[in-house]
C-alpha cells in the first residue's frame, strides 16, 4: 500500500512563493503554441501557465506517489498577471476519499500577488493510487 492517508479534508498546504521568470513564461507560451500578441508582446502570463504552478506547488507539498492522476480543474482568474511578478500560494484539501483503489483528493487554491490579493482561485481534483503498481 501507498502510505497516501496523511492526506486528510481540513489540511492546510503551505504557502510557497514563486516567480513567474520572463524566460519560463516564454517558454511555456512555445511549448503549447500560444501564438496571441497579448502573451508574446505584453509579458502577460497564460491563466493556464499560473494554475499550473500552482498546482505544482501543490503536488510538491503533498509528496504524491507516482501514478497520482491529475482528474480536474477549474479556475478563475481576477485580473491579468505580468511576467516577473511573484505569486504566493496557499491552499487546503476540501475532500479525501477512497473509491475503488484511489483516493480522490479535492484541493482547492488561491494564488495572491505580493501584497496579498488573489490574482487566481481553483480547484483540483487528484486520483492517487492506493496500492503500488
Amino acid at each position: 500500500m501507498t502510505d497516501v492517508f496523511h492526506i486528510v479534508a481540513g489540511q492546510e498546504i503551505s504557502g510557497a512563493s514563486f516567480l513567474l521568470d520572463p524566460s519560463m513564461v516564454q517558454a511555456y507560451t512555445s511549448a503549447v503554441e500560444e501564438s496571441s500578441p497579448v502573451y508574446r508582446d505584453a509579458m502577460l502570463v497564460p491563466p493556464t501557465a499560473i494554475a499550473a504552478l500552482g498546482v505544482r506547488t501543490i503536488l510538491k507539498e503533498l509528496a504524491l506517489p507516482p501514478g497520482t492522476l491529475h482528474a480536474a480543474q477549474e479556475m478563475s482568474m481576477s485580473r491579468a498577471v505580468a511576467a516577473g511578478e511573484e505569486l504566493s500560494c496557499a491552499a487546503k484539501v476540501t475532500q479525501s476519499s477512497q473509491r475503488r483503489g484511489w483516493l480522490f483528493v479535492v484541493v482547492e487554491f488561491s494564488l495572491a500577488d505580493h501584497g496579498g490579493k488573489a490574482v487566481l482561485d481553483g480547484r483540483t481534483t487528484l486520483m492517487v493510487p492506493l496500492q503500488d503498481s
